[in-house]
């Protein structure tokens, strides 16, 4: 998919692990968050629905992540930034 987008002019942006991904994008300070609320059991329930979606060794390697914009966009928010090519 990669290679038939840049093909086409698409700027490809990743792909990354669903993990990093997620992190980027706060997920940890989200689950935060929602603990401050939540009772004992919702708590525990959070954490663990965190810890798999962005633990390696559960979904956080399992899922990649791809962003397609014009050339012209800029990154997509929790997308590491083109590097510069010198």
């Amino acid at each position: 998919m990669k290679k038939s987008a840049e093909a086409n002019g698409v700027a490809v942006h990743g792909p990354v692990n669903q993990g990093d991904f997620l992190k980027n994008l706060g997920i940890e300070q989200r689950a935060e968050m929602l603990r401050l609320n939540a009772d004992e059991k919702q708590a525990i329930d959070i954490t663990a629905a965190e810890h798999r979606l962005t633990d390696p060794g559960q979904m956080g390697t399992l899922f990649k992540v791809m962003a397609l914009t014009k050339p012209d966009q800029p990154t997509p928010a929790a997308f590491p930034e083109p590097k510069e090519i010198s």
